[in-house]
């Protein structure tokens, strides 16, 4: 009788240990570890060196049917009515919280190139992610002469 007395406590015991200690843990508020790694997430993809420059993108309703979450893109701007060649082979990354907005990956020393100009751009996909990133000179593309000829 004896034995059986200590094993019906030993449960009730061990019955009482478990249901207090899921009891605290249910309790605590949960951490949000996932909005820790968020913050991070964009931080990782830059790399050393880099910048991570946000742009406004003209036909981005035209990207978001082809273009993933990042890719090799030809960045224009508009001038006098025309698109001009300002960017070659640009990494452009998709923003992670909201998928219409995009940043161009460039190195520090090629910051300028992008953020002198403060009109939104229009975007090419680029197929040649091997030949890095390369600037249009302005100042080479304004000393161009070009010679045309009228067919009148």
């Amino acid at each position: 009788m004896n034995l059986k007395l200590h094993y019906k406590n030993a449960i009730v015991v061990g019955t009482l240990l478990f249901a207090s200690v899921s009891i605290h843990y249910l309790q605590k508020e949960p951490s949000p570890p996932h909005e820790v790694e968020e913050n991070n997430e964009v931080f990782t993809m830059i790399p050393k060196n880099h910048t991570l420059i946000p742009i406004e993108i003209k036909n981005s309703e035209s990207l978001d049917s082809i273009f993933g979450n990042f890719g090799y893109v030809n960045l224009y701007i508009e001038k006098r009515g025309k698109q001009v060649l300002i960017g070659r082979n640009v990494k452009l990354i998709r923003a992670p919280r909201n998928p219409n907005q995009f940043a161009a990956l460039v190195k520090d020393n090629q910051t300028n190139y992008i953020t002198t100009y403060d009109s939104a751009f229009f975007v090419s996909i680029s197929s040649e992610k091997n030949s890095g990133t390369v600037f249009v000179n302005e100042k080479v593309q304004l000393n161009q002469i070009q010679v045309g000829i009228d067919n009148d």
